[in-house]
């Protein structure tokens, strides 16, 4: 009796895995939400314009003026 449950399980996998393999790694675009996308621009912009990132800042020619030697060990 423990035997046909175990070999009805072990077939049960197999034919799992068969059509997990038969599948391959095919995957699926989802369809464009056009209202998340403007909310999450818009979550992002507010979030830049709060912490202060500006458009087009160009960094510093002088590079950083940190010296601490864990920021750039040698």
């Amino acid at each position: 009796m423990l035997d046909r449950i175990v070999a009805q399980i072990a077939m049960a996998l197999f034919l799992w895995l068969e059509k997990r393999i038969e599948r391959g790694h095919v995957g699926k675009d989802s369809d464009v939400d056009a209202s998340r996308l403007h909310l999450g621009g818009r979550r992002l912009r507010e979030w830049m314009l709060t912490n202060r990132v500006g458009r087009g800042v160009k960094p510093d020619p002088s590079g950083s003026q940190r010296t601490d030697e864990g920021v750039h060990p040698d």
